[in-house]
């Protein structure tokens, strides 16, 4: 490993060779650079870049040359993938708070609504007319007059 590794205290993942981690840890300064700008901080930067590290450093099929590009690529993805997580967590946390912030009684709410329309169909029964068997217009289920005429003689 080279002394800046060393120096670092950045030893590789199990399985990994030493030679594959120098390769993938020296892009770790520019990568880290790029995370910060992008999730706000230097730990979920460091975070998001040991994460891009390991993974590059146990992709067998990724070329030398390419290690770099596809380093800078997971990063990003990463740190979207954090932005993605905040943001769910975010509206959870603020859904939760709204139900718990201020209960809410339903049975008043219920009384209210059920007291408004047992006004509205008493003047709609009001308005029926006595001596027809049409539809009384109150609009309860497609009842007829004469259905609801012994309910209020």
């Amino acid at each position: 490993m080279s002394d800046g590794g060393d120096a670092d205290g950045a030893r590789p993942p199990v399985g990994v060779s030493p030679r594959r981690w120098e390769l993938v840890w020296r892009h770790r300064p520019e990568l880290v650079r790029i995370a910060a700008r992008r999730v706000g901080n230097i730990h979920d930067a460091e975070d998001v870049v040991s994460e891009a590290l390991v993974r590059a450093a146990r992709f067998a099929n990724l070329e030398d040359g390419r290690v770099g590009a596809w380093l800078t690529a997971v990063t990003v993805r990463l740190c979207v993938d954090l932005h993605r997580a905040r943001a769910v967590e975010l509206r959870w946390t603020s859904r939760a708070a709204a139900v718990t912030a201020a209960p809410v009684d339903p049975s008043a709410d219920e009384q209210v609504c059920d007291r408004a329309h047992a006004a509205w169909a008493v003047r709609a029964l009001a308005s029926c007319r006595r001596d027809r068997p049409m539809p009384c217009g109150c609009g309860l289920r497609g009842c007829r007059c004469r259905r609801l005429r012994p309910a209020w003689r």
